[in-house]
């Protein structure tokens, strides 16, 4: 059984982080230094989009945990509501993390039709 674990874990973990791969591959070259306001903007929109990756990841594994922990509650009425609650609570902070990268990109191009810097790359 703890063999099984093991192996599960590492295929988990493993999985979890070819999108980091994939992002690093897509990205271009970053700069050394910061010379203007475009530089820091850059490093910002880069970083949110690292963030978002890693949140969405985050988010993945814990709807897998708490479908996990509904599908071995074997009935137990206890398990099963905190099954739920965890279930609940991952889709809506999936929801809420969608709605605000969503939210800026809308206010971004209802602002500023004009401005050229884009929100990501």
């Amino acid at each position: 059984m703890k063999n099984l674990k093991v192996k599960i874990s590492t295929l988990s973990l493993t999985l979890s982080t070819l999108p980091f791969i994939g992002i690093a591959n897509a990205q271009e070259a970053v700069k050394p230094y910061i010379t203007d306001i475009r530089g820091i903007y850059d490093l910002v929109a880069r970083l949110a989009k690292w963030f978002q990756a890693f949140f969405f990841i985050i988010a993945a594994i814990f709807i897998i945990m708490a479908a996990f922990s509904y599908l071995t509650s074997a009935g137990n009425e206890d398990k099963v509501r905190t099954a739920k609650t965890q279930l609940i609570y991952a889709v809506v902070a999936t929801v809420v993390a969608l709605l605000a990268f969503a939210i800026v990109t809308i206010l971004k191009n209802f602002v500023g039709p004009g401005t050229t810097v884009p929100l990501y790359y």
